[in-house]
């Protein structure tokens, strides 16, 4: 796998500045077939990188940190739940909760990552 010392964005954000790399350049240029387990804190970006779904088609898990005061994180939700995960939202301390409320969101496939 290739190394990035980039900060990761949407296509147009890595087209606009160099700074940037998208999920999508990732993908291909590391040529996957497929994202066992995806670590994301992005911190504020989500909107755009899940704005570019595409990725999830080939992703199994997701553990992420959510930013709700700095972002709105519901287009996140929808794109994870639309692309037929399972999830679970927790607060800092790991107790489920609210999504509107939650610190960190678990994201799964086939649920192994929330048992």
């Amino acid at each position: 796998p290739k190394a990035y010392w980039k900060l990761v964005g949407s296509v147009a954000q890595e087209k606009a500045d160099p700074a940037f790399v998208s999920i999508d350049t990732l993908i291909c240029e590391n040529n996957l077939q497929t994202i066992d387990f995806a670590k994301v804190d992005i911190e504020g970006s989500e909107a755009e990188v899940f704005s570019e779904s595409g990725w999830l088609s080939i992703t199994q898990n997701i553990a992420m940190e959510l930013h709700p005061h700095f972002v709105d994180v519901a287009p996140v939700l929808r794109a994870i739940e639309q692309s037929g995960f399972q999830t679970l939202a927790t607060d800092q301390f790991g107790r489920a909760c609210d999504f509107k409320d939650a610190m960190f969101l678990y994201a799964s496939r086939d649920g192994s990552l929330l048992a």
